[in-house]
C-alpha cells in the first residue's frame, strides 16, 4: 500500500492528497452512521487507493480539462486496471470488492460495466468512498475548474441521490457534513 502512495505522490497532480481526502471522509462517515468495525477498517485502505489504476494510465489524461469520449472510456479502465495491479497482493483481496465497484450507481450504470451490480448489490464500502470520492473530487481544483464550494458540492450530490448515490446514504452523508471537521 505504501508504494501506491509513494507512486500517487511522484505522480504529482494532487493524487495523493486526494486519496488521503477520500480516506479520512469516508472513514469518519462509516463511523458517524456506525457501521461496524471490521468494514471501517476496509474502507480506510481501500479509499486510499481507490483509483490506484490511474497510475497506469498516460499522466496527460490526468491533465486535461476535458476527455473526449474514447479517452473517458481508457479513463474509466482505471478500476481494471486498478484491480489487476492488486489481485496478486494477498493482503489486499479483502478490499478489492470495495474499489472495484466504487464507481458503480445506485441505478446500475456506472462502471467497469462488467459488474452490472445495482442499489444494494454494491457492497456498503464502495457506496460510501463513492460519495467521499465526488465531495473530495467537487471540493478539490481540477484542470477545468477551480474547487466547488461546500453547499454546492453537496448539491450536485443530492441532484445525484437515486441514480448514482443510495438515497439514504446521502441523507447521513449531508447530516454528517453538517458536522464534519476537516
Amino acid at each position: 500500500m505504501y508504494e501506491c502512495l509513494s507512486t500517487f505522490e511522484s505522480f504529482g497532480l494532487g493524487l495523493l492528497d486526494h486519496h488521503m481526502s477520500v480516506s479520512r471522509l469516508s472513514t469518519g462517515f462509516a463511523e458517524a452512521i456506525r457501521v461496524e468495525d471490521s468494514l471501517v477498517d476496509l474502507i480506510r485502505p481501500a479509499a486510499l487507493i481507490h483509483d490506484v489504476g490511474k497510475i497506469a494510465l498516460p499522466k496527460d489524461f490526468l491533465e486535461k480539462p476535458f476527455l473526449t469520449p474514447k479517452e473517458r472510456q481508457i479513463m474509466e479502465k482505471h478500476v481494471d486496471l486498478g484491480v489487476q495491479l492488486l489481485r496478486p497482493i494477498p493482503s489486499m483481496r479483502e478490499i478489492l470488492a470495495i474499489i472495484e465497484a466504487h464507481h458503480q450507481y445506485w441505478n446500475g450504470l456506472g462502471y467497469p460495466a462488467n459488474l452490472q451490480m445495482m442499489g444494494s448489490q454494491i457492497p456498503l464500502g464502495a457506496r460510501i468512498i463513492a460519495i467521499a470520492d465526488h465531495y473530495a473530487a467537487a471540493t478539490e481544483k481540477r484542470p477545468d475548474r477551480g474547487p466547488m464550494q461546500k453547499d454546492a458540492a453537496l448539491e450536485e450530490i443530492t441532484r445525484h441521490s437515486g441514480t448514482r448515490f443510495e438515497p439514504d446514504l446521502v441523507n447521513e452523508f449531508l447530516k454528517f457534513m453538517a458536522s464534519w471537521q476537516q
